[in-house]
């Protein structure tokens, strides 16, 4: 189920703007990488698709979320191209695995 508009990769922006979080991503697929989450929601309508922002307390929990039948998934626009996420309570940061990228 495709929640984006587009194919994954996002078309160029004016300007040569990047809305996208930059992580450096393994090639090992299950390998766990934590990184800091926007604090606003700050991506344009055409790439959002689907997502939707939610606001949590603390704010470093904000998060662009997608709804899969009645429940809430974190989303992250990461590398142009969009992941599952996870928050680490324990690290309070969001973490994401390259296996967990949205076809």
């Amino acid at each position: 189920m495709s929640f984006f508009k587009g194919k994954g990769k996002a078309p160029a922006q004016p300007e040569d703007k990047d809305y996208s979080i930059q992580v450096e991503l393994t090639d090992d697929q299950e390998q766990i990488h934590f990184f800091r989450n926007r604090k606003k929601d700050d991506l344009p309508e055409h790439l959002k698709g689907l997502a939707r922002w939610k606001e949590h307390h603390p704010s470093r929990r904000n998060t662009y979320e997608v709804q899969v039948n009645d429940q809430g998934f974190s989303v992250k626009y990461i590398n142009n191209e969009w992941y599952y996420t996870t928050w680490d309570s324990l690290r309070e940061a969001y973490a994401v695995v390259g296996e967990d990228r949205i076809s």
